[in-house]
């Protein structure tokens, strides 16, 4: 299955569910929960943009974005559960990440990183929040 970019902005759901799906479909489950939830923390958040596409590709922010126009799903068995996941978080699924806005490789240490509170390190992931 191949998405291009511009069939991404006005589906919230296939956006959500392909950065999900790009950043965590080989990561526990909660843990695909929380990248969902940093998402949508960000939308709330007024220094982050207002859509969830904009978020989503807002200039290096998520590094499976940058300097693509299509983009590849080839597990399927991931993909639906991606689907499923982002779906329940649009639909008010409650938010255990006390507003994270941040996630990174658990090894990876940024300048930015050293200033905010950890959350929770799950699998490969650390996540972050003011």
């Amino acid at each position: 299955m191949i998405f291009k970019k511009s069939e991404l902005i006005n589906n919230e759901l296939n956006c959500l569910a392909l950065c999900i799906y790009s950043e965590a479909r080989g990561e526990p489950i909660e843990g695909q929960y929380w990248v969902g939830h940093v998402v949508l923390n960000r939308l709330k958040h007024s220094s982050f943009p207002d859509t969830i596409y904009e978020v989503v590709f807002q200039k290096y922010q998520f590094s499976w974005t940058i300097n693509k126009r299509s983009f590849i799903v080839n597990e399927m068995e991931a993909w639906k559960n991606c689907l499923k996941i982002a779906s329940e978080l649009l639909n008010g699924k409650p938010d255990p990440t006390n507003n994270a806005l941040h996630f990174l490789t658990k090894n990876l240490n940024t300048y930015w990183s050293k200033k905010l509170k950890l959350r929770k390190v799950i699998g490969n992931h650390k996540f972050l929040g003011n």
